[in-house]
C-alpha cells in the first residue's frame, strides 16, 4: 500500500457521477503561486476544464462525437492562451499535433504506430524532424525512449497510482517531456491530468492497472 503525506493536502471531492473535481492538493504551481486544482466535466464525463481556486481557465478540452480529445488549451494569470494544440486522428490513433496558436498551424508532433492493437506505440517525431523511439515491457508499458541512434535519452518508473518518475540519460529526474507512457496514456503534465484511451482523467483517477485496452468511458 502506498502511504500519502498529508502536508499540503485536504480530502479530495468527486461529482455525483464519480468524477473527481478536486484532487485535495493545496500546492499546485499555477500562475506563480500555490492553489488547489478544480475539475470540471460535460455530461458525458469528459473533462472539460481546470481551474484554480480564482477560477481562473488553467487548462480546456475538446471532444469529438466519438469521445477523442481533439484539442487542448492552456492559459496564463492574464487569460491569455500560451498553447492551442489540435489532435489529428487515424480511427483511434492520434497521428499528429499542430499549433493552432502559430501562422500555417505547424506540426507539433507525429506518432507513429506498430501494429498488434491500436495502442502500441512505436516512435514519436518531433517539430524538428527527428525521431524517438519507444521501448517497452512485457505489458506494453513505456519505459524508454531511444533517439535515432539507439542511444536511450528517457527512462520512466511507474508508481501504483499512476505517477511516473522520468529521468534523463545520466540519471537526473526530469520533467514529462514525451507524448506517451503506459497504453492508453498521455501525460498533461502541468495539470496533474493524464488523457487515457482519447479521455482526460485527473491523475488521481487513473487505475491502479495498465490494461492494453482501457474503456472509452467512465
Amino acid at each position: 500500500m502506498t502511504s500519502w503525506s498529508r502536508a499540503n493536502r485536504e480530502a479530495p471531492a468527486w461529482d455525483n457521477n464519480g468524477n473527481l473535481t478536486s484532487d485535495g492538493r493545496t500546492d499546485h504551481q499555477v500562475f506563480g503561486t500555490s492553489t488547489r486544482l478544480h475539475f470540471e466535466y460535460d455530461y458525458r464525463n469528459h473533462l472539460r476544464r481546470v481551474s484554480d481556486d480564482q477560477d481562473r481557465t488553467v487548462a480546456a478540452y475538446e471532444y469529438d462525437g466519438l469521445n477523442r480529445r481533439v484539442r487542448k488549451t492552456t492559459v496564463d494569470a492574464d487569460e491569455a492562451e500560451t498553447s492551442d494544440v489540435w489532435y489529428l486522428w487515424d480511427g483511434w490513433q492520434c497521428v499528429e499535433e499542430r499549433d493552432l496558436n502559430t501562422a500555417g498551424q505547424p506540426v507539433l508532433r507525429q506518432h507513429v504506430y506498430g501494429p498488434g492493437y491500436v495502442d502500441h506505440h512505436a516512435a514519436l517525431v518531433d517539430a524538428q524532424g527527428a525521431v524517438y523511439y519507444y521501448l517497452q515491457d512485457r505489458m506494453a508499458n513505456v519505459v524508454a525512449l531511444a533517439d535515432s541512434t539507439g542511444a536511450v535519452v528517457e527512462r520512466y518508473a511507474y508508481e501504483p497510482y499512476g505517477g511516473v518518475t522520468i529521468t534523463d540519460e545520466t540519471g537526473q529526474t526530469v520533467r514529462v517531456a514525451s507524448a506517451f507512457a503506459r497504453p492508453n496514456r498521455e501525460g498533461c503534465c502541468r495539470k496533474g491530468s493524464a488523457a487515457i484511451n482519447h479521455r482526460v482523467l485527473p491523475r488521481r483517477e487513473r487505475p491502479l492497472t495498465t490494461p492494453a485496452r482501457a474503456p472509452l468511458t467512465a
